[in-house]
């Protein structure tokens, strides 16, 4: 606009040093004034549309705002109705998938995880390494739940199982087989340990009367027992035939032959104390002893016939 201007203000200049001088000037007012009503009008319709858009800023602000406060309503109104909707409705509402196997992949494609549910009933869970070896196993049936962990070459190495029997925990070698055993029974924890060919060795246990700590050959038999009955502490020594050999109480000691007959007792009390002495027949041989401040001894023969005594009675 500044560049019409200045074109006409030098053409009025150049109008001027000439005989139409009048004619020109007149001319150029009404070409100025045409200009000016023309740029008048394009200013006031743009500004018509200004406002026209303003106007249409604020309804959409306004729409936006009713729309905001709806929105919020609806979604406090959802909450409330969740909070007091039970767990059936909402699971209802969110809806259920029925399946009785599923299978997860890696991006290679291998199983690394089985939820599924056999012909019998019986539900397992399975997870897998990246070689394809069942690492965890998670199952259930009617009267066991077991959860069983497995070493990278697929043997089972601990188990944890809970039965109508009570909790058990067992660990395993290298070779599957069962070394340590943890179960409570019912009311009778015990702790057991197994050699490599899954002979029972060491058993600790506690019952409703006793606690007792049996020790086993490699043939699986008892040779050691030590109990604890009503207070009173018992050690118990057999032989490979499960004989009874040697008994050792808190103030006594009994060596017995292989007919677990006694051959030999030690015993003492609060006023007393004895070795006596027994053959294959059973016949007492010998005697020694203290009574209070007394001592004794006395010596028979094979048939039972007193031979020797100190002091002579």
């Amino acid at each position: 606009m500044k560049k019409n201007l200045i074109m006409l203000v030098i053409c009025l200049g150049a109008i001027g040093c000439s005989t139409v001088r009048g004619e020109r000037v007149t001319q150029l007012e009404a070409l100025i004034e045409a200009q000016n009503g023309k740029i008048k009008t394009n200013i006031e319709t743009r500004q018509s549309q200004i406002n026209a858009l303003n106007f249409e800023v604020a309804a959409l602000k306004s729409e936006l705002g009713a729309l905001t406060i709806a929105r919020d309503e609806k979604t406090k109104a959802n909450i409330e109705t969740r909070q007091t909707q039970p767990d059936a409705l909402v699971a209802a509402e969110v809806g259920e998938i029925q399946i009785s196997r599923l299978v997860l992949v890696d991006k290679t494609g291998k199983k690394r995880a089985l939820l599924g549910v056999n012909d019998k009933g019986k539900v397992g869970l399975y997870l897998y390494d990246e070689n394809g070896k069942k690492r965890i196993k998670l199952g259930t049936d009617e009267n066991v739940l077991g959860l069983e962990l497995n070493d990278e070459n697929g043997k089972s190495r601990l188990r944890l199982q809970e039965s109508k029997y009570g909790p058990g925990i067992s660990l395993s070698g290298e070779d599957g087989k069962i070394r340590v055993l943890l179960s409570t029974g019912k009311n009778h924890p015990a702790l057991s340990l197994y050699d490599e060919n899954e002979k029972h060795r060491l058993k600790l246990g506690i019952d409703q009367f006793s606690v007792g700590l049996v020790i086993n050959d490699k043939d699986g038999i008892d040779r050691v027992r030590l109990n604890e009955v009503n207070r009173i502490f018992s050690l118990k020594i057999r032989d490979g035939n499960r004989k009874v050999r040697t008994i050792l109480g808190e103030s006594s000691l009994f060596i017995l032959n292989e007919n677990e007959k006694p051959q030999v007792s030690l015993g003492g009390t609060k006023n007393s104390s004895f070795l006596s002495m027994t053959d294959r027949n059973g016949i007492d041989r010998a005697l020694l002893g203290m009574l209070k401040n007394d001592s004794f001894l006395f010596l028979k023969d094979a048939n039972g016939n007193q031979i020797f005594s100190a002091p002579k009675y």
